[in-house]
């Protein structure tokens, strides 16, 4: 298929398309939602039980900080760039296949993982992180895909909420479990291995999603490129980075506004354990328990949170008040003698609002649902991008601190939400000037919105156009970031 004829496909009235118009039922678009959802159970354990154990990996493989962030950042490596192309896929094929190619990589990697650990291996561990990585990221894709394809008119931030929440779930157990684990058995490297088999289960879960799936008739499945070129009498496939050019302006804006803001909050995750062992003087497990905390609020706030955005709007609310949060929390951590509970139970609630503003705000900045995994997979390589180079940084900072104490990587993190709280005041102006107030908006609200315009006038409007400098100056930097995070992966894994 050629670019023109990709552009023939995408009428307005494509565009409008969701499953919410078409012949399935609420109750079976929660159970392929749950089983979805359910298949991040063991990458999202994965993810949590590693940095429980800094302490344990830096003795037992003999790695410094940096080495260390090299192990915590590789995961996020191959995904600098594969969540794009991995957008444009799932946008095109749907969310089936993503999800399966996923998990399969994601079991290997898990399985390197235990063998490395098992050999005190610090080379194969991270290249047991980097096949992970080949999936983690591009399985959350293909739901974001799929969440949108089903509740795109109702109840999306909430289905996008419960989903963050139950991953907050998982990593409580994994953060949780992974000292435990270590500790009970005489060996770090089962944390691993639990992790691996939890993997392979949620993959069975993912097979039973396809199987389910399958048995469904094409009415009821998420609206793809491919059926739309099928429906249009277009033959071949579409693969072309053009796809990028055609995502809003506005969305590309959100995307350098962010830079290293969610990459500062899961480098603070990463150390907050070893940050209070260093602090208080406390055990590795007591430390690891304490961090943990940060997890639970959001199991119960965020799926609130997401039906406040659903029923309310507001979501630049939120961003400014949750970076003013970080900054107390970090503060309170490190600057102060207070109780570690404190902070944490303080960070918990920041944690709830952190990720929900955004995700909830993404398909509202580009509504095209044969854009919206590619949307996704742009704002994950950045958020991957600064991850890379965070976590490598924050432990390069810490090596060169004397006495290596985090006393200089707190005050780059409070740097980093300190602009934050300034980004969410500008979000709230551009969405009253620019946005149609579509970010402040309740569900309620935009649908009447659109019913007054009209669907094509709304669709159409220049608030969802392309304006090519921001566009381009959003793959610049993207390439900039991808460019920068392997080179200084690679120097500090080489070391």
């Amino acid at each position: 298929m050629t670019v023109k004829d990709a552009r023939d496909i995408e009428t307005v009235e494509e565009r409008s398309l969701s499953l919410d118009d078409k012949e399935l039922s609420l109750r079976m678009r929660i159970l392929l939602c749950t089983l979805m959802m359910s298949t991040t159970l063991g990458p999202n354990f994965s993810t949590s039980s590693t940095s429980p154990l800094k302490a344990t990996l830096k003795r037992e493989l003999g790695v410094n900080n940096s080495q260390y962030g090299v192990i915590a950042s590789a995961g996020d490596l191959v995904n600098t760039v594969l969540p794009i192309i991995g957008g444009i896929l799932i946008d095109w094929y749907g969310p089936k296949w993503g999800s399966i190619v996923s998990s399969i990589f994601i079991v290997i990697g898990c399985v390197i993982d235990g063998v490395a650990a098992t050999t005190d291996s610090y080379h194969a561990l991270v290249g047991g992180k980097i096949i992970f990585g080949f999936g983690h990221t591009c399985l959350q894709t293909a739901q974001s895909k799929l969440y949108y394809g089903y509740f795109s008119k109702r109840g999306m931030a909430l289905v996008f909420a419960l989903d963050i929440a139950f991953g907050r779930i998982v990593n409580v157990v994994g953060k949780v479990s992974a000292v435990p684990i270590s500790e009970g058995t005489g060996s770090y490297a089962w944390t691993f291995w639990v992790a691996a088999i939890i993997a392979a289960f949620t993959f069975v879960i993912n097979l039973v999603y396809v199987l389910i799936e399958n048995r469904l008739p094409a009415s009821g499945l998420v609206a793809t490129g491919r059926t739309t070129a099928l429906q249009k009498g277009c033959k071949g496939a579409l693969f072309s980075a053009r796809s990028l050019i055609r995502i809003p302006s506005w969305f590309w804006m959100l995307c350098l506004s962010q830079l290293f803001q969610s990459s500062a909050v899961q480098a603070f995750n990463s150390i907050s354990a070893d940050l209070i062992k260093e602090q208080h003087g406390t055990t590795e497990a007591l430390a690891g328990y304490t961090s943990s905390v940060t997890q639970i609020i959001p199991i119960f706030l965020t799926p609130f949170l997401g039906q406040f955005f659903d029923s309310y709007g507001r979501r630049t609310v939120f961003i400014t008040g949750t970076a003013a949060l970080w900054i107390l929390v970090i503060a309170l951590l490190r600057i102060t003698e207070v109780h570690p509970l404190v902070p944490m139970v303080f960070s918990s609630v920041a944690l709830s609002f952190n990720a929900i503003p955004f995700i909830a705000s993404i398909p509202l900045l580009c509504p095209d649902h044969l854009l919206i995994g590619t949307a996704f997979g742009v704002w994950k390589a950045f958020n991957n991008c600064g991850g890379v180079i965070m976590d490598i940084i924050v432990g390069r900072v810490q090596d060169i601190t004397p006495g290596q104490t985090y006393h200089n990587v707190v005050y780059l993190i409070i740097g980093i939400k300190a602009l934050d709280v300034v980004w969410g005041l500008i979000y709230a102006w551009a969405d009253k000037r620019y946005l149609m107030n579509v970010l402040a908006m309740s569900e309620r609200a935009r649908e009447t919105k659109i019913d007054e315009m009209g669907q094509e006038t709304w669709a159409a409007s220049p608030t969802w156009g392309v304006r090519k400098p921001a566009s381009w100056s959003g793959i610049l930097v993207l390439s900039g970031m991808i460019i920068a995070a392997w080179c200084i992966f690679f120097v500090f894994y080489l070391v």
